[in-house]
């Protein structure tokens, strides 16, 4: 146990049942090397509880403790502190109406599973697998330590595996490397429409040109005028209890109306904030109008952890982490992958490859495109899918259809006339999504490819379809 702990740098020890007591438990405690204790002794040679910690490194509160738990309040330097609950659940004499409960209050409460890596079973005797060993959190824990993730160790001399709760992740990603996104919120902003008319008008080229060049001015837009969230909602909370507090039975009617004012505007920040996160979200059951931010906001951190991959094994079987070494690892494994070493056909074969097309159809292929053809195919995408290279989103050329559909058209136009795509039309933005729960290799990842957005309306819809 003292090798796990060095390891893996342990700040705070759970051991459950560990079958001694007395003289004899303090003797393993000390040899461990933690400054603070706190111990539920066993019950003959059944149960027995110990937490342990580095005062100089976390606070730890006890808060009460019975035979099968400890519960602490848990506060790093410079943290809010938190509730933590270390539970030994007795195996037997568990009937099927507290199962029932047991899940009645994991889901009023809003309990998540915060899932696991590693090996996919914590306990065996050798006949029987089970995972019986799971960290649980609320949904405030999950957003507070969104980064936080679990890993099963292997097993050695128990035959329960011990359980790794990491508060932070060990893959470290630059805030510089990341690209734009067009944040469907601007939209509904007073002054917004003003701003990109000005700024669409100052550039000249194809809509490609144009929203590249409308990058930069939308991110200091974006920090000057439209601000952010957060402190905007603290602001105008803080003006309406200044006001209402000033406020008394024989109110002035500007008072009144600044105070609705105030309250249209919070309403609206409300409204930004929940379509923020139903965007960052990904969802696509619910409609436009449900104001569900909690809901949203959930669904992104648990998607977001499920999909970031922080280690993967290479043909060796050795793990390869951080993030140079995965990039390198992800080119070899495709190098590879599309490599031959014989030619499989010749070009000759290749019309055999594909299934005949009737005149009609190839007449339709080849007619002109229309405007009514082109606005159909760009609003038939989901306004909030994952945008492309560019970063703006379908939603962005919906709402200023205006402004930027005859250029849109005249793009797409131009391709067919040409038979050319203009450059940078077809650009694509790869991301490596797990397959499978736990990937441990690339073969459990898959590549998922972002277009530019006007790629689809260069296309003939109803032949994708």
């Amino acid at each position: 146990m003292l090798e796990l702990i060095q390891v893996h740098h342990v700040d705070i020890l759970f051991v459950c049942e560990p079958r001694i007591g007395g003289k004899k438990a303090l003797e393993v405690i000390k040899s461990l090397k933690y400054s603070c204790v706190e111990v539920v002794d066993p019950i003959g040679f059944s149960g027995g509880l110990w937490l342990l910690w580095n005062e100089n490194k976390v606070k730890v509160e006890v808060l009460g403790t019975t035979d099968q738990t400890i519960s602490a309040s848990i506060a790093w330097p410079g943290q809010n502190p938190w509730l933590f609950t270390a539970i030994y659940a007795k195996p037997w004499g568990v009937s099927p109406c507290r199962l029932k409960g047991f899940r009645k209050w994991f889901d009023d409460n809003d309990m998540i599973d915060l899932g696991f890596s590693g090996p996919k079973f914590t306990w065996s005797n050798n006949r029987v697998f089970e995972r019986i060993d799971r960290a649980i959190c609320n949904v405030q824990w999950r957003s507070l330590f969104n980064e936080a993730s679990v890993k099963h160790l292997p097993r050695t001399k128990s035959d329960h595996c011990p359980i790794k709760i990491s508060l932070k992740s060990s893959f470290s990603s630059s805030s510089i490397s990341r690209p734009f996104r067009f944040e469907a919120m601007w939209l509904s902003h007073a002054h917004f429409k003003d701003f990109l008319m000005q700024q669409w008008a100052l550039t000249n080229g194809s809509v490609l040109d144009k929203t590249k060049a409308l990058v930069q001015p939308l991110l200091h837009w974006n920090s000057t005028i439209f601000g952010n969230l957060r402190q905007r909602k603290s602001t105008l909370l803080a003006r309406l209890a200044g006001l209402q507090k000033a406020m008394g039975p024989n109110t002035i009617r500007f008072l009144s109306k600044l105070e609705n004012s105030l309250i249209e505007e919070y309403n609206e920040v409300i409204e930004q904030e929940a379509l923020f996160w139903q965007q960052k979200s990904r969802v696509k059951w619910l409609q436009d109008g449900d104001r569900n931010t909690k809901f949203f906001h959930l669904t992104t951190l648990i998607r977001r952890r499920r999909n970031k991959i922080e280690r993967l094994k290479d043909d060796n079987g050795e793990w390869i982490e951080g993030a140079g070494g995965l990039k390198k690892l992800a080119v070899s494994y495709f190098v590879g992958l599309f490599t031959q070493d014989q030619q499989c056909c010749t070009f000759e074969d290749l019309p055999n490859f594909f299934p005949p097309i009737g005149a009609v159809d190839l007449a339709n292929l080849a007619k002109n495109v229309d405007l009514i053809e082109v606005k159909e195919s760009l609003f038939n995408i989901g306004g909030l899918k994952a945008p492309g290279v560019d970063g703006f989103p379908a939603c962005f050329f919906q709402n200023q259809w205006q402004l930027c559909g005859n250029e849109i058209y005249n793009l797409v136009d131009q391709a067919f006339r040409d038979s050319i795509l203009p450059e940078g039309l077809n650009s694509t933005l790869i991301t490596m999504v797990p397959k499978v729960d736990n990937p441990s290799s690339m073969g459990n990842s898959g590549p998922l490819a972002f277009a530019v957005l006007y790629i689809k309306p260069s296309l003939r819809c109803w032949w994708l379809d």
